[in-house]
């Protein structure tokens, strides 16, 4: 035999062994990739189905409608006229978070309200808490209010808002609408939210000189238009619709958190208003800010010609909190010569907080809370006679 005819066997050997590996490997990557499709294709169809169990930090990392990292399925966006959230127009989207489901639909404006009335007689404004956060619309103090007064009550309350959107949605939202009472409910990490949102040199501009972007007037439908969705790239597209994605996501990134504990069980003893806390590092800043702000609301709304009230809504934890903040609020709305009622009285039994008003896991009002709201601001509105008064 040839050197040649040799070596040209050996090399038909070595290809055909080679290419039986080859044709082997292929089939099986092909096989693995079926199975991940598969896999992720049955995960997708799961996820999807409502009644699937999971674990309420997953299902809130996936149905979640704000502060959400899918920028598409937020219901709020940010604002550069005014830098605070913005409710998106006429957007219906369920919501999610710590496993509570909750349907919202936005008005022509973007707030949750079930019409999208021209003219108002009440208007609330305050956070998640008068959003109706975990709860649906018909089940929210707003909801309650308009059976009780039997007026036009329009709801302006937006999850994660503090003073600083207060004073923005209050000038822009609240007043445009020509409303006879403005309600405001302050809670108690409003406080934490100034220092969160704005800069130390911000908030003492703002209080030296009342200028800041929230406190400035813009048509509201130049608002309105500011958002534009936006178009992502078509992988980025898939990666935040594919549920099965998200979940591996999360997985693998998932560090435990708030969400993963039950809300404490102690309960918020309520202490004289009167009663002095004395106060931590930088809270003084956001009390110099709050007073600046409310002082501002007040005489925005008396120039509109409208009622403003102040009060605090009550809260499970963090005492000291809700009473600085109850204490402050008290003694802002006395300097800016404007009513203040204690509606965290209203849920104290025996000087405490009960918890059947609100919701387990979570800390936000349930129905009956919502309801207790309802009730104590139509008492207050009907003993002060703030509808009939000219």
């Amino acid at each position: 035999m040839q050197p040649a005819e040799g070596w040209s066997r050996g090399f038909s050997r070595w290809w055909w062994r080679t290419g039986w590996v080859r044709r082997s490997l292929r089939i099986r990557l092909t096989g693995i990739g079926v199975g991940f499709v598969a896999a992720v294709v049955l995960l997708e169809v799961l996820l999807r189905i409502p009644s699937c169990p999971m674990p309420r930090s997953l299902r809130t990392a996936l149905f979640q409608c704000y502060s959400s990292e899918y920028a598409d399925e937020n219901i709020h966006f940010e604002s550069a006229k005014l830098f605070i959230n913005l409710p998106k127009p006429g957007v219906d989207h369920l919501c999610s978070w710590n496993g509570y489901v909750w349907h919202h639909h936005g008005d022509a404006l973007g707030y949750r309200n079930p019409e999208s009335p021209a003219q108002a007689d009440v208007v609330l404004l305050g956070d998640s808490m008068t959003y109706g956060h975990g709860v649906e619309e018909t089940s929210t103090a707003a909801h309650f209010l308009r059976e009780e007064l039997d007026r036009t009550v329009v709801n302006l309350g937006w999850t994660g808002d503090s003073p600083i959107q207060y004073l923005a949605r209050l000038r822009n939202y609240a007043l445009p609408l020509h409303p006879r009472v403005v309600i405001v409910f302050f809670f108690e990490n409003d406080l934490d939210d100034i220092l969160l949102d704005r800069t130390p040199d911000e908030i003492r501009k703002f209080v030296a000189t009342g200028e800041a972007r929230e406190a400035t007037v813009h048509p509201r439908a130049e608002l309105s238009v500011e958002y534009r969705p936006r178009s992502p790239f078509i992988g980025a597209a898939i990666g935040e619709h594919l549920l099965s994605l998200r979940a591996l996501r999360f997985v693998a990134t998932r560090r435990p958190g708030p969400d993963d504990a039950p809300s404490p069980e102690d309960f918020v003893v309520v202490p004289p208003l009167d009663e002095e806390v004395p106060l931590q590092r930088g809270e003084h800043l956001a009390i110099d800010y709050l007073d600046a702000a409310t002082s501002m609301m007040a005489r925005s709304a008396r120039d509109a010609g409208t009622h403003i009230v102040f009060t605090t809504i009550p809260a499970l934890d963090t005492g000291r909190l809700l009473q600085l903040l109850r204490q402050r609020v008290h003694v802002a709305a006395r300097a800016a010569g404007v009513p203040f009622f204690d509606l965290v009285g209203k849920f104290a039994v025996d000087g405490r907080v009960q918890r059947e008003f609100f919701l387990p896991y979570d800390g936000h009002l349930n129905e009956a809370g919502h309801r207790r709201v309802a009730r104590a601001v139509a008492e207050f509105i009907r003993e002060t006679k703030l509808l009939d008064a000219p």
